[in-house]
């Protein structure tokens, strides 16, 4: 192995998948790992599974001096060193890394492959450094495998190739939900994607391309038919397959000697056998059209194929199935959608026929393929670097958090406890003010920095009792400012206190006496990749509310108020509702009677009025908020008290369009443009953006930028980070 080069974050890549074979998998792995390598201070360690008995593929990976190649030979399933050729299984994989780790501290195992990904999510220590790469779409209806969910719920990170397969994996496996990016395939490196279209000027002498493995699924077969179909009708056309991966299929004994028969002897077909990425890539781009037509059993796929891709990038059209992805990629009109062999030969007739189709075809592949340049890779997988602990220093700092609710401060939790130069310790409270006192006591005696989350009983015993040379941060948020608790906090004893927004600052200032100096204003962070998703058409006409209890506090009733008056003008808007219903709490529904009275009234008038009956949709509470997010085209806050609002936050990160009542503090917190005085200066402002679709389109994408940029967990994770280094440091 390599030696570490210092000040790098290791990073180590395993895949299911032969690198000495050339298919769409193995192009996969090369891209990832240049993807990786891309991102600066990071070192990638690539783990093969076979040992290399051809180099075509792993050439530009040594160009790189942060890519380390190792071979499973290096490290066998017994930590010993190996001179025969060694396919690592789940057990090697485990023990290879464990023997990386020693010499390389990992922070992040990219694994492809379900077996070997299930392995790691199985081992304590390695789970919360798996990245795993799912390719398997679970059912909505079938029962998923315990394996899987088991990695979705321990993996560190899931990675999936297309938004709806995140959205069905959300779905079903809530745990996933925060977890997931989405990584399309990647264009090779260096692509320049042309601005304009080819445009076909010899319709009579054509070369359609194919490359990859050949399988009965991906329909090549039908392929060597091409040249004799289209010579019956006095067209002159070549088929070039580049490939050597022939499949020996099950189903058919006879599939890969009948190719190999085919590929050697049939008219009009030109071999060119095994290739490297750059080579097929040129190749492919002296063609005048590609060929990635599959069998129908893959019509119901939601990836899209890294060949198609290739040939889009330059502009070559690409015979392909009409799925769900290459419709919204290509528009439902594309003239190349393909489910037959007579499909090509009649489409290649009407290309001679209608000169302008085959350059407006080309101009929608190069469209679609330039956002999946290696550059976008890089930035997709920094993500999960931004959120991944740095390179381990030589001391521990010991932390602890005590809280007796951790549900806002999760994503920060995760980060430190990922963090091998971080010793965390958690002190759960069970109560506001009830602890095991034991407990906390021996969590006093080791921590150098103490977070508290809330300002409720937690932070006054650890602002009593704490030692002069520990760090105590408390965060605050709205509920306790309305309480006793922080009357009661030793204020001298506490180094900081992070509160969501500038009102609440002033207002500790002036109601407590606390020093401006040591309360820090971060609002409530949002996971502002996780919103950041393609919206739905729904979404141009749908209002959003999330949590209507309690009724005094969220203020739904005006909500409806806002929907009712947007509904005079555009008859064809929807307000969703997602919340739990005030009947789930016990609280807010048989312990306020005035509430409940206030629920019936409003739930009787939504039923009553036609137009809001029609207009109004409760969805089900759940974790999905990105994909629910995906319907809504501005996000209300109708409240009479927050802190920060997080949902508006979240739908400004979705690119929704937030609209707000005056409460108290939210100018401090979101921009004045989108606050009103009233219900009718809402409903004034959603009507105005529906009758200017400019103007809407603008803002929206306005407002993922600003999401990103003022709320993302990034700049909570950060503020934590500078409070423990200011101890290491010292």
């Amino acid at each position: 192995m390599d030696t570490m080069l210092p000040h790098r974050r290791n990073i180590c890549i395993f895949a299911d998948v032969s690198m000495n074979l050339i298919d769409g998998s193995s192009i996969w792995l090369q891209s990832v790992t240049l993807a990786l390598a891309a991102i600066p201070d990071v070192q990638v360690h690539l783990l093969l599974r076979d040992s290399i008995t051809r180099s075509l593929l792993l050439e530009p990976l040594r160009e790189h001096d942060n890519i380390n190649i190792i071979e499973p030979q290096a490290v066998d399933a017994t930590g010993s060193s190996s001179e025969q050729p060694v396919r690592l299984d789940p057990e090697g994989l485990v023990s290879a890394l464990e023997a990386l780790d020693e010499s390389h501290p990992i922070i992040g195992v990219l694994v492809r492959g379900d077996s070997y990904a299930s392995k790691l999510a199985a081992d304590e220590s390695l789970a919360k450094k798996l990245w795993a790469y799912l390719l398997y779409r679970p059912s909505l209806m079938a029962e998923v495998d315990e394996p899987y969910i088991e990695v979705c719920k321990k993996a560190r990170f899931l990675i999936t190739q297309s938004e709806p397969q995140r959205a069905l994996l959300e779905a079903r496996i809530p745990e996933s939900n925060g977890k997931i990016i989405v990584l399309p395939p990647m264009l090779p490196a260096g692509v320049e994607i042309p601005t304009q279209g080819r445009r076909l000027e010899n319709c009579d002498d054509l070369e359609l391309v194919y490359a990859g493995k050949y399988s009965r699924l991906w329909n090549v077969e039908s392929y060597f038919d091409l040249p004799a179909a289209l010579s019956a009708k006095a067209r002159k056309v070549e088929v070039t397959l580049i490939g050597d991966k022939i499949h020996k299929e099950k189903r058919d004994a006879g599939f890969h000697d009948r190719i190999l028969e085919k590929l050697q002897h049939t008219n009009g077909v030109k071999w060119l056998k095994g290739m490297s990425r750059e080579e097929t890539y040129k190749r492919a781009g002296e063609g005048a059209f590609g060929l990635c037509w599959r069998s129908d059993n893959m019509n119901d796929s939601i990836e899209i194929s890294t060949k198609f891709l290739e040939f889009a990038s330059l502009g070559v059209p690409v015979f392909v199935n009409r799925t769900q992805n290459y419709e919204l990629a290509l528009g439902e009109d594309y003239p190349f959608f393909t489910s037959s062999a007579q499909d090509i030969v009649d489409a290649l007739e009407r290309v001679q026929n209608e000169p302008g189709l085959y350059h407006l075809a080309s101009q929608r592949c190069l469209d679609f393929a330039r956002d999946f340049t290696l550059d976008k890779a890089s930035l997709r997988l920094q993500r999960l670097l931004d959120l991944s602990p740095p390179a381990p220093g030589n001391k521990k700092t010991i932390i602890a958090i005590a809280s007796h609710d951790f549900k806002f401060i999760t994503a920060v939790r995760n980060h430190l406890e990922q963090d091998p130069s971080l010793q965390v310790i958690i002190d759960t409270w069970s109560g506001h003010r009830s602890h095991r006192i034991a407990h906390t006591k021996k969590v006093l005696a080791k921590a150098e920095v103490i977070f508290c989350e809330w300002c409720c009983g937690n932070a006054i015993w650890y602002s009593h009792n704490k030692r002069p040379n520990q760090k105590l941060i408390i965060r605050l948020h709205r509920f306790e400012y309305f309480t006793d608790y922080p009357k009661e906090v030793n204020i001298k004893n506490v180094d900081a206190v992070i509160v969501v927004s500038e009102f609440f600052k002033k207002q500790l200032m002036l109601d407590f006496g606390w020093p401006a100096a040591k309360i820090v204003v971060e609002s409530q962070y949002v996971d502002s990749h996780y919103f950041d998703r393609e919206k739905h058409s729904a979404a141009d006409k749908t209002l959003g509310f999330v949590g209507i209890v309690s009724f005094s506090h969220k203020r739904i009733d005006r909500a409806v108020d806002v929907l009712e008056r947007v509904l005079v003008r555009h008859p064809d808007y929807k307000l969703r509702i997602r919340s739990r219903m005030p009947w789930e709490f016990p609280w807010a529904w048989v312990g306020d009677a005035q509430a409940r009275q206030s629920y019936q009234k409003l739930f009787a008038r939504i039923r009553n009025e036609k137009a809001l009956r029609d207009a109004v949709i409760f969805d089900n509470a759940g974790a999905d908020m990105g994909e629910w997010f995906r319907n809504v085209g501005y996000i209300l806050s109708t409240s009479e008290t927050e802190g920060c609002h997080t949902s508006v936050a979240e739908g400004m990160a979705s690119g929704a369009i937030p609209v707000l009542i005056d409460w108290e503090g939210s100018r401090t917190v979101y921009p004045d443009q989108f606050i009103h005085d009233s219900v009718e200066g809402m409903a004034n402002d959603i009507i105005a953006y529906a009758d200017n679709e400019e103007r809407r389109r603008a803002t929206r994408n306005d407002m993922r930028q600003v999401g990103a940029e003022g709320f993302d967990v990034t700049r909570t994770i950060d503020l934590y980070r500078s409070f423990i280094d200011s101890v290491a440091e010292g």
